[in-house]
């Protein structure tokens, strides 16, 4: 689908941004956004829908996940009886599960069937479908988190209207996207493994801000975090670990074991992990962007 102008603020002033195979890359004048277009819609609903099993995929990675979790939820507030947490785009529900075993009342919403039907088998109420379409109560959720899922929305001006409606006054919208800033989108460009089919949009701090400057929300905290997978994949290659990273490219072409690499859960690789964090997060260039915002106390 053409759509001719920056899906996040509406500006048609872009330039060619990255050069690759498949996408054509281009980065909005206006707000900083890098976007594809055309963007290939069908193409990745239809993958999402009935090709990708993103509970095996995200099984293989649970160790792993398990620690970001534990820090995902560290940075939210401590919940009272009865707060509720809505997980956009929950995958097989590994996030929820973790939230509700820390005291929250836990939803999730999933586009994927494979994966919505593992986060049922673990406990959560799941809506499966698109945010946009979701019969949800608005000012419902004490905390909506959408883990590195706005990069595969089509439309996200209304996507993240709908975030905010959700979020019940005072309450926190928390969200993390690709950074295309990041030390590793600038070493790689086109050959970066994120840039995918599957992402319509690359993110910046700023874009991101951007696009929820309207919103009456309140920036609590913004970081850049991470090193990326492709420099990762280097450090595997390094240990004689290929089996364990014998592909780089979008979910579509990884195999459910593909990226189930064990020896950067352990404990002395979490703390160099933390000190390289504090080193992105100051120069802005970690794979990938945090925000955390507040909503009004009165809903206007």
């Amino acid at each position: 689908m053409v759509i001719g102008a920056c899906p996040s603020c509406g500006s048609a002033g872009r330039r060619r941004w990255l050069r690759h195979p498949e996408l054509a890359l281009w980065l909005c004048q206006g707000c900083g956004l890098g976007y594809s277009d055309p963007q290939p819609r069908t193409l990745v609903e239809r993958r999402y829908l009935s090709q990708y099993d993103l509970a095996d995929h995200f099984g293989a990675l649970e160790a792993r996940k398990g620690t970001l979790n534990a820090h995902r939820l560290d940075r939210l507030p401590i919940p009272a009886a009865g707060d509720a947490l809505l997980d956009v785009g929950c995958g097989d529900g590994q996030f929820a599960a973790a939230a509700r075993d820390r005291g929250w009342d836990t939803y999730g919403i999933e586009l994927n069937p494979p994966a919505a039907q593992r986060a049922r088998e673990r406990g959560i109420n799941v809506v499966e479908g698109r945010l946009e379409s979701a019969d949800l109560p608005a000012a419902r959720f004490d905390v909506v988190t959408a883990w590195d899922v706005i990069e595969h929305v089509p439309e996200p001006s209304a996507f993240a209207e709908r975030l905010v409606r959700l979020v019940a006054p005072g309450g926190l919208l928390a969200l993390t996207t690709l950074n295309r800033r990041a030390l590793v989108a600038r070493t790689f460009r086109g050959r970066w493994s994120m840039v995918a089919v599957d992402h319509f949009t690359y993110w910046d701090a700023s874009s991101l801000s951007r696009l929820f400057a309207g919103h009456d929300m309140r920036t609590i905290s913004r970081r850049s975090f991470g090193l990326g997978r492709d420099f990762v994949a280097w450090i595997d290659r390094l240990r004689g670990r290929r089996e364990q990273l014998a592909s780089i490219e979008p979910i579509a072409s990884r195999s459910p074991t593909a990226l189930a690499s064990g020896w950067d859960a352990r404990p002395v690789v979490l703390r160099a992990e933390r000190a390289l964090n504090r080193l992105l997060d100051a120069t802005s260039l970690g794979v990938g962007v945090e925000m955390l915002l507040r909503a009004p106390e009165r809903q206007r």
